[in-house]
């Protein structure tokens, strides 16, 4: 981030008036401002003036501190999750796979969230940066496999149908490998937590058990055990929404940072745990 600029514009005192003479312009700026000098002051020509005025502008612009991009990510993710969880559960007659939803994962999971990484790695904020770029990437590559020009489905059926691609064993189980190593991926970030905060652990512990739950159904799915493959969506499903529960816990607490109020919302901070700097310092002797 860039730094303030030392230099002080109260350091020098100048005339509020350049009356640089209308009828002669010939007249030097250094002579017309050391001509009404106050006791105590310098003279400056105007062109450094000028140069001081226009050099604390950019130092101010370059100082501005840019926005919090959690929040926003955070809200692309939540509003995809939590209604992708009741779908798969089957909360009010809702199924289909999720077909409803399929532009908000597109637009408010993918879009919001890429964005989200972005600002975060300009920010230097490398974990939140890859997380959110990975979860941006789910939810796009989740939502074009659900649109029929992509032809995610359609190329496993020899009538190029969407409908009837997306039911055939092989495109399910090709599905299932995605979900599987998105629990992998999952399992990381769920170590990498254990030095962030409770919130954070409990989402990634969540996620780590939901996409294998879910590759499992989609396994079981194209054995034809269709009730083996509810149950496990529907235990996914629930894992999902305990995701969601902690990522709006998450994203209050954030917007209340962001609007400086007089209190937070407690994460359970796990920055007790020692950094492995912390550790080498220790092990060579280091205070």
């Amino acid at each position: 981030m860039a730094h303030k600029s030392s230099i002080s514009l109260h350091e020098y005192s100048v005339e509020n008036s350049f009356d640089l003479g209308p009828r002669n312009h010939n007249i030097r700026s250094e002579e017309t401002l050391s001509g009404s000098r106050a006791p105590g002051t310098i003279s400056i020509s105007l062109a450094l003036f000028e140069k001081l005025t226009q050099q604390r502008s950019l130092d101010d612009h370059h100082s501005a501190k840019p926005g919090n991009p959690t929040p926003v990510a955070l809200l692309g993710n939540l509003l995809s999750l939590t209604p992708l969880a009741c779908d798969l559960m089957g909360w009010r007659a809702s199924g289909g796979h999720a077909y409803a939803s399929t532009t908000v994962y597109m637009f408010m999971g993918g879009l919001l969230m890429i964005i989200g990484s972005i600002m975060e790695w300009y920010m230097g904020n490398t974990f939140s940066f890859v997380v959110f770029a990975a979860l941006g990437g789910f939810w796009l590559s989740f939502g074009t496999s659900l649109i029929p020009w992509f032809y995610a489905a359609a190329a496993y059926s020899k009538t190029g149908s969407h409908a009837e691609g997306s039911g055939l064993p092989a495109f399910q189980s090709g599905t299932a490998f995605f979900l599987l190593f998105m629990g992998v991926l999952s399992f990381v970030f769920l170590v990498c937590s254990l030095r962030t905060n409770i919130v954070l652990v409990v989402v990634f512990l969540t996620l780590t058990v939901a996409f294998p739950m879910l590759a499992g159904a989609d396994w079981q799915l194209s054995q034809q055990n269709v009730l083996l493959a509810l149950d496990l969506q529907k235990i996914a499903a629930a894992f999902l929404f305990v995701t969601s529960i902690a990522g709006w816990y998450a994203f209050v607490g954030s917007m209340l940072q962001t609007l400086d109020f007089p209190f937070d919302l407690p994460m359970g901070d796990l920055h007790i745990i020692p950094s492995g700097t912390d550790l080498r310092k220790l092990k060579g002797g280091e205070v």
